[in-house]
């Protein structure tokens, strides 16, 4: 009796250590959190294949849905940037972004670095760039055209223009040498004008080492709201949208 007894117990399984428990546990938990891992990366990736095919199709914008209500029709660009391939590079990429924004019809680039065999090509590239775009782009250096891209009949295009030191601090001193009575009409004459039918803009981003317009044309500036920073190359579109929520809740001389 005894003996079947002991051989009966000898049959039956013998518990897992407490070792063995632990790593029962551990083992099982890994394949939870594994489970789990791989169902929320798998919905990561239909969420951002779905938000890309959107952007791609034109419905979603992130500036356009969260802009201001006010928004500037001309934006001035100052850039103090020696190296023209920053500007090629963040330059185009900052005026691709303002012109995507429904209302902007106007940028002006300034550098007081540019000569002018500088202002036409720089002009053309900002323009070709917003083209491929598929936006219409019409080109100034200087106040003189110099090129068209991606026209459209009867749609108004967007105007770039580029100037330098001879629109700005030179032309105001040849203004004043060239005057002996001075007269606001006088003035006028003699003074550049924004090209295209540009108003004065009411927005002015300036990237340079110091808050100042270095010889940008001072005439234009009188309602302009500045806003300063360090680096264009590091600019993005979150500071760009601060700027115009900057703009909007501030009230111009003109009680705009």
């Amino acid at each position: 009796m005894s003996k079947g007894l002991t051989k009966g117990a000898a049959a039956l399984p013998r518990k897992p250590s407490g070792a063995a428990r632990l790593f029962l546990i551990l083992l099982s938990f890994l394949d939870q959190l594994y489970f789990r891992i791989e169902v929320w990366f798998w919905w990561f990736v239909s969420l951002a294949i779905s938000v890309v095919s959107c952007i791609s199709a034109g419905r979603i914008n992130f500036l356009e849905s969260m802009m201001p209500s006010r928004l500037p029709v001309h934006i001035a660009i100052v850039i103090e940037e020696k190296n023209v391939e920053t500007f090629y590079a963040s330059g185009c990429r900052l005026v691709r972004w303002c012109l995507q924004l429904a209302g902007v019809r106007y940028i002006t680039l300034y550098s007081s670095t540019w000569g002018k065999d500088d202002l036409a090509p720089t002009a053309n590239l900002a323009a070709k760039r917003v083209g491929d775009m598929g936006l219409s782009a019409v080109a100034y250096a200087g106040g003189r055209f110099v090129g068209e891209y991606n026209s459209e009949a009867g749609k108004a295009p967007h105007v770039i223009c580029t100037v330098g030191q001879a629109e700005g601090r030179e032309a105001l001193a040849n203004a004043a040498r060239s005057l002996h009575d001075l007269s606001e009409e006088k003035v006028g004459r003699l003074l550049p004008t924004a090209a295209g039918g540009a108003p004065d803009p009411e927005l002015m981003l300036v990237f340079g080492k110091a808050d100042s317009v270095y010889g940008f044309p001072p005439w234009p500036l009188a309602v302009t709201e500045l806003r300063f920073h360090r680096s264009l190359r590091h600019f993005t579109k979150a500071e760009l949208l601060r700027d115009l929520r900057h703009y909007a809740s501030v009230k111009s001389v003109k009680g705009v």
